[in-house]
Parts: C-alpha cells; sequence; structure tokens
C-alpha cells in the first residue's frame, strides 16, 4: 500500500485519498480539466496530481486508457469575470 500524501493539520479527515474513490468509476469514461499553476490557497494540488496518475495506471490495467483523459491547462483556478 502507498503512503498518502501529506496534508495540513486538520485538512486531512478521511483515510484515503481521492484515487481511492475515483477508483471506482474505472472503466467508465472519465475527463479531468486541471490547472498547471496552482494558488497557495488551494491545497488539494498535489492530491489531484496523484489521483491523475494513479487513475492512469489503472486505466491501462483494465485496458480502459482511451478512456481516461487528464487535461491541464496553463492557468490557476479562478473565476473569470
Amino acid at each position: 500500500m502507498r503512503k498518502p500524501l501529506p496534508a495540513p493539520p486538520g485538512q486531512r479527515n478521511l483515510p484515503f485519498d481521492f484515487d481511492d474513490l475515483m477508483a471506482l468509476w474505472a472503466p467508465r469514461p472519465v475527463f479531468f480539466n486541471e490547472v498547471s499553476q496552482e494558488q497557495e490557497h488551494w491545497n488539494n494540488a498535489r492530491q489531484t496530481a496523484q489521483a491523475v496518475l494513479e487513475l492512469r495506471k489503472l486505466y491501462r490495467f483494465l485496458g480502459a486508457e482511451e478512456r481516461f483523459y487528464a487535461y491541464y491547462i496553463d492557468s490557476t483556478h479562478d473565476f473569470n469575470p
């Protein structure tokens, strides 16, 4: 079992990572639209990146790699005017 990524005290209340739950989607089609530049106050960027890597491995193992797509835009999380 892999070691979960550390989270700031009080921020991680569950004994699993994003990809543990997202694995339940497999092999259904999944599309992630993520940002490449994360703001300091957004604390789940590393967990999201880990989930993308782990889910890609799972979809490859299931022979459904074409059903998993992650797209990163060169931006930060923001609300446009």
